[in-house]
This record gives structure tokens, C-alpha cells and sequence, in this order.
């Protein structure tokens, strides 16, 4: 063998097999650049430095993840159809007198010349486009930037790193085929048929019930915690019952098809369903990850989408005013606790310091609270951490429990209510409670009140709207009385007013700063330096508003990313698809050409085999999204999104743009498909 045989027979077979290498190498150079870029941000320290950023950061970090086992999956998926048709190549090289080693050879040279051209070039791509991110990124967050290029010597380490080690598996797993069959199995493998898979009944039920079940529990999850649980087993269980449905489905409509004398025994559907069945297991296979990856996109941008366009009335729920005051102090009966007559002190002091800080509250809110968390048991929610049981399974049973007292509550409301020791108002967030009593177990005290009175949007309370489990307020008179029998019980008191004015940026450190420092003089003066027995904590609205941001601007950043990638996949996949199918219907066609059937008769048949399957992917993923709509809506509540119209309104639009994009990727296909059956 001369020395640059192999490195020559490689580039050769790569030069013509454009047709199915280009795409390939296209895509993996797509998938380097984003890995690259994603990489890049997940490193940046101008990210670090915003307000936000460090959320953007967490988020990338996750995404680099995922676009790296998705790169390991769907490279290996794409790369069985480049071998199937490699693979009659193959056959002949070892007629001809090569062996199984030289063959290897040449697929070494093969995947290293892809591995350089697609590093190189996805590097260069990824390091051009890495600071365009980061602007969009910083524009979508709210925050300022300079515009200076950097190269991330760890990003680009880390991306060779992990698609040489890809690259690498490809090889050997393309080896191995080569190994394990014959010469001429290789030569007659790209025209093989493929048999129908055994038990097309069985396998469709378990498809039927799989999804059921997945449904199921998406149309009955209550709460928010639950359905973040569940979510990942429905998908688990939609994409194992996608791929069986679609797998059997081809099976049984092709067979209920080739029954129908009427429809079967025409020139355009004939030839259409015998190529289906002819195909039938990978036909299926194929239509089934197409829909798996269209429900992903839909999913995702609708739902990162919807966050980031609803951020404001997030905010609006979770911080409705634009600075909350958090004093915490543990009960104790020397009188070391918030009681009522210190919170008017207190009141007055904040107010006086604010006033000399230049601010003027306004829509002032303040009220004393303690909340634990209770578990139902037999009509008992029972707070008591040593036995409390978090489990996913007791989700649905979890409520957070917040005793609230009567005079807090009648200044609040502008009512007059009294209440016996045995009484309560109750005020339920996120679920309902229709009982005429509520029976608390605290920490060991057991205590029994009557429901005089059940009233809704009480409170404006940022920790019941960001929980994923249901708040009930319990309003009651004896408070300090309950709380002195818990043990070791805290006692928390919130400060909520509005600042009279904009605060921006600048603004909102210096309050944050100067409001922290007169707490810790408040906490000095009014309690005594006590730090294990006092907390405090100064949230800003126009803090939270950029936390946000850079929560959901991160996550909508990294679904834009994961959407193309998901959208090109698929377009991938149905590229792939025609490119194979036609050439194994190319002889066949030449055949039908030959005893009498015209062009036009051709496009016909094309048109009614593409069109017979080529939608269901697109109606079966809007049916994934609808079922799953519910689930996602719960999750997107937990997340602070309540405003389901905004869930509704991104959803169709999403939907209505991918199916634009869907249809125009079925016309190129199809028409690629149609050129490669007439080639001859």
C-alpha cells in the first residue's frame, strides 16, 4: 500500500458523498459553535460583574451540558445514515483485496479529516460569534457592556476536549459494524430491507398506556412541587411511548393501507405504501425523534419565552413594593421578641431614618408572621421539623403554615374582628380550603381552631408566591402565646413600603447599604447584640427586578440556543431521511419509469408517500404540548409566572411559527428527494 493510499481514498470517498458529508460536517461545526459560545458565557467574567450575571452563569452551565450529551446522541444518529450508505463502499474495497484493518484505516482518515475541518471551523465560528452573545446576552438581561474579544483558552480546551472524545466513539463504533459483517452483507446493506418488528400489537398497547398514563398525570398534578417532580417521568414516559407508537403505527397503518383495495390499488399510492412498508421499523424510528425534537422546541420556547415576557407582573406578584424589611428574632419570655408594641416603635423609628435618608414611604405594609412547614396527616398538618417527611410523594399533603396575629391583621384590612383563643381567620394562597376548622400540630403543641371567617389576597407576601407549595395564613389572637409554647420558635416581622420615586441602578446600592446599616443600629438599640438570636434581611424591588432578569433572560438566552440546535436537528433528520430513502427508492422508480409510468406520476406518488407521514410528527408534538400544558403551566406558576394568558398566547405563536418552518423544510426535502428517484 502506497502511504498516502488511505488519507487519499478517504478524501475521495468524502468528496463524493458530499451529498450526505457536507450536512454532517455542517452540523457538527454547528454543534462545536455553540458548544464553544455557551462555554464562553458560562466563563465570562464581564457576566460575573453584572447584576444577575451569576444566575446567566448558573444557567449556561447547565445548558453546556445538555448541548454536549445532545452532541453525543445525535452526532452517532446522523452518522448511521452516512454508514449505511459507506457501507456498499466498503463491501467492494474488500472484494477487491482489502481487509478489514485497511477499511478501518480509511474511516480513521475519514473521521480525522472531519474532526480538523469541524474544530477548526467551529472554533473560528464559535470565537467570532462568542462576543455577539454576550452583548445579546447583557441587552436581554438590561445591563451595559464594552465590546472587547476575548478567547477563552479554557472554553477552547474544553470543546476539542469533548468532541475528539465523540469523534473518537463514532470511530469505534463504525469499526465495529465493519467488523461484525461480511463483504457481502456490506455491499447489499444499503438496499436492505428491513422486517417488521414482532408483537406490532403488544408494542402498540404498551405505547397506548405508556402515554396514557404520561397524560394522566399531567392533566391531574395540583401542585407546583409535584408537577416539577413529575414533569421528568412524563417526559421519560412520552418519549418511550413516541417511539413505540410511531414505530407500530407505521406498521399497522401500512398494513391497514395495503387492505384498503380502493385506496391501495392505485398507481401513486401503491408504489408509496409498498416503499413504507419496505422501511417500515426505521420509517418510524425517524418520524418519532422528529416529533421528540419538535416537542422539545415547543416546549422550551414557549416556556422561556412566556417567563421573560411576564417578568413584570412576576415582580409585581412577588415584590409589589419597593423595599422589604425582614427582622427576625427568636420568641423568648424575657420579652426578646417583636411584639406589638415594638413593631409601633419600630415603625415610627424606620420612618424617621427614611425621612432623614431623603425617602418618604408610601403604601406602607407591616405585619409580624411565623411560618412553618406542615405535612397532613388525617386532617392534622402537622409542623414539626424532626418528623416532617419532604418527599415527592407528599407533595400534594405539604402546605406552608403562617400564623399571623389579629391586630396585625385588623390594621391591615381596617377591620374590628375579635377572635376567641379557639378562633381563626384563614386565608389559603395557591389551593383552597373549604374545611370549618384547621387542626394544627407546632412543633409538639396540638391546637384546634374554628374558621370564623376565610378571606383571599390577605397578604402580599413575596415567600407564599415564589413557594412551590400552597400558604395557608392562619390569623389568631393569642400569637405570642402560641409561639412562647413552640419550641424555639422564631418570630419574623416585614417593613413593606414604596419609595415615593424611580429608583435606578445607582440608587438601589446606596439604599441597600445605607437601609442594612440602620437595621444593624435598630437590631443594636432595640435588642442588645444578640446575633444567634437576630436575622435581618433589606430586599429591593429594583435588585429582584435584575435577579429576575438575569434569571429568565439567561434562560431565555439558553433556549434560543437549544431551540436551533433542536430545530436543526430535526431539519437534519428529515434531510437524512429523504437523502436515503431516495436513493433506495431510486432503482425502484427507474422501474416503474421503464413499464410506462410518466413524471407527473412520479411527483404524485412522491407527494402522497411524503405527505402520508411526513405531518404526523408536527400533530403529534402540538398533542404532546397540549396534554403537557397544564403541568407546565404549574411549574411556570412556581416559577412566579400566574398570568396564564401570556403561557397561551406565546404557545400558539410558537406553535404557528415552527409549523412555517416544518412545512417549508417538507417542500426543500421533497424536492430533493424527487431529483435524486429521477436522476437517471
Amino acid at each position: 500500500m502506497k502511504k498516502y493510499l488511505f488519507p487519499k481514498l478517504a478524501l475521495v470517498g468524502i468528496k463524493k458523498n458530499k451529498q450526505l458529508y457536507f450536512p454532517y460536517i455542517i452540523t457538527c461545526i454547528c454543534m462545536i459553535m455553540m458548544n464553544y459560545v455557551v462555554r464562553y458565557l458560562a466563563d465570562s467574567e464581564t457576566l460575573r460583574a453584572v447584576r444577575g450575571g451569576k444566575n446567566v452563569v448558573a444557567t449556561l452551565f447547565l445548558g453546556a451540558w445538555v448541548i454536549g450529551i445532545f452532541s453525543v446522541i445525535f452526532l452517532f444518529y446522523t452518522n448511521t445514515f452516512l454508514m449505511k450508505r459507506r457501507k456498499m463502499e466498503f463491501g467492494l474495497y474488500n472484494i477487491l483485496g482489502m481487509n478489514k484493518r485497511n477499511i478501518a484505516h480509511i474511516l480513521f482518515w475519514e473521521m480525522l479529516i472531519c474532526a480538523f475541518m469541524t474544530l477548526a471551523a467551529g472554533l473560528f465560528a464559535g470565537i467570532l460569534l462568542s462576543k455577539f452573545g454576550e452583548l445579546i446576552l447583557i441587552k436581554i438581561i438590561g445591563a451595559k457592556t464594552t465590546f472587547d474579544l476575548n478567547i477563552s483558552m479554557v472554553s477552547v480546551l474544553y470543546t476539542i476536549i469533548v468532541y475528539l472524545i465523540i469523534y473518537a466513539l463514532i470511530y469505534l463504533n463504525n469499526i465495529r459494524q465493519i467488523h461484525f459483517i461480511n463483504p457481502i452483507d456490506l455491499l447489499h446493506s444499503a438496499s436492505a430491507g428491513e422486517k417488521p418488528p414482532k408483537g406490532n400489537i403488544l408494542f402498540g398497547l404498551a405505547g397506548v398506556i405508556i402515554l396514557g398514563i404520561a397524560y394522566y398525570i399531567a392533566a391531574t398534578v395540583e401542585e407546583p412541587g409535584a408537577a416539577i417532580t413529575m414533569f421528568f417521568v412524563a417526559v421519560i414516559m412520552v418519549i418511550v411511548a413516541t417511539y413505540l407508537l410511531f414505530i407500530v403505527g407505521s406498521v399497522i397503518m401500512c398494513h391497514i393501507l395495503q387492505k384498503n383495495k380502493k385506496y391501495y390499488y392505485k398507481a401513486n399510492h401503491f408504489v408509496s405504501v409498498s416503499s413504507m412498508s419496505y422501511r417500515m421499523k426505521r420509517n418510524g424510528a425517524g418520524l418519532a425523534s422528529i416529533c421528540i425534537l419538535s416537542t422539545m422546541v415547543l416546549v422550551i420556547i414557549s416556556s422561556t419565552v412566556s417567563l421573560y415576557c411576564g417578568i413584570d407582573d412576576v415582580i409585581d406578584r412577588c415584590y409589589p413594593r419597593d423595599v422589604c424589611i425582614n427582622l427576625n428574632t427568636y420568641v423568648s419570655e424575657d420579652g426578646t421578641y417583636i411584639n406589638n408594641k415594638k413593631v409601633d416603635s419600630l415603625n415610627k423609628e424606620i420612618i424617621k431614618k427614611l425621612e432623614d435618608m431623603g425617602v418618604e414611604p408610601e403604601n406602607v405594609l407591616s405585619f409580624r408572621c411565623k411560618s412553618f412547614s406542615g405535612i397532613e396527616n388525617d386532617g392534622v398538618y402537622v409542623c414539626d421539623s424532626s418528623v416532617f417527611d419532604y418527599t415527592p410523594e407528599n407533595y400534594e399533603k405539604i402546605r406552608d403554615i403562617c400564623l399571623v396575629p389579629l391586630e396585625d391583621y385588623n390594621r391591615i384590612t381596617g377591620d374590628n374582628i375579635k377572635l376567641k383563643s379557639n378562633e381563626a381567620i384563614v386565608s389559603i394562597y395557591k389551593a383552597e380550603y373549604n374545611e370549618a376548622n384547621i387542626k394544627l400540630n407546632l412543633n409538639g403543641n396540638p391546637v384546634n381552631y374554628n374558621i370564623v371567617k376565610n378571606v383571599k389576597g390577605f397578604l402580599d407576601y413575596p415567600d407564599a408566591v415564589l413557594s412551590i407549595v400552597p400558604t395557608i395564613y392562619v390569623v389568631i389572637d393569642d400569637y405570642e402565646k402560641t409561639l412562647l409554647s413552640c419550641n424555639n420558635s422564631g418570630n419574623a416581622f416585614y417593613y413593606n413600603f414604596d419609595c415615593g420615586a424611580v429608583i435606578n441602578d445607582a440608587d438601589a446600592n446606596d439604599l441597600h447599604s445605607k437601609i442594612s446599616e440602620y437595621i444593624s443600629e435598630v437590631i443594636d438599640n432595640k435588642f442588645g447584640k444578640t446575633p444567634d438570636a437576630l436575622w435581618y434581611s433589606v430586599t429591593l424591588r429594583e435588585d429582584e427586578w435584575m435577579e429576575y432578569m438575569g434569571l429568565y433572560g439567561g434562560l431565555l438566552f439558553l433556549g434560543v440556543l437549544l431551540s436551533i440546535v433542536f430545530v436543526g436537528a430535526a431539519i437534519i433528520i428529515i434531510y437524512y431521511k429523504q437523502v436515503s430513502e431516495g436513493y433506495e427508492d431510486e432503482q425502484r422508480f427507474d422501474i416503474m419509469k421503464k413499464i410506462g409510468m410518466t413524471k407527473q406520476e412520479i411527483k404524485r406518488c412522491i407527494n402522497s408517500q411524503l405527505f402520508t407521514v411526513f405531518f404526523a410528527p408536527l400533530i403529534m408534538s402540538g398533542v404532546h404540548l397540549l396534554a403537557a400544558f397544564r403541568m407546565i403551566s404549574k411549574i411556570l406558576n412556581a416559577m412566579g409566572l400566574a398570568d396564564i394568558r401570556v403561557f397561551i398566547i406565546t404557545t400558539i405563536i410558537t406553535y404557528g411559527i415552527f409549523s412555517v418552518i416544518y412545512i417549508c423544510t417538507y417542500v426543500i426535502t421533497s424536492k430533493i428527494y424527487y431529483r435524486i428517484v429521477n436522476r437517471k
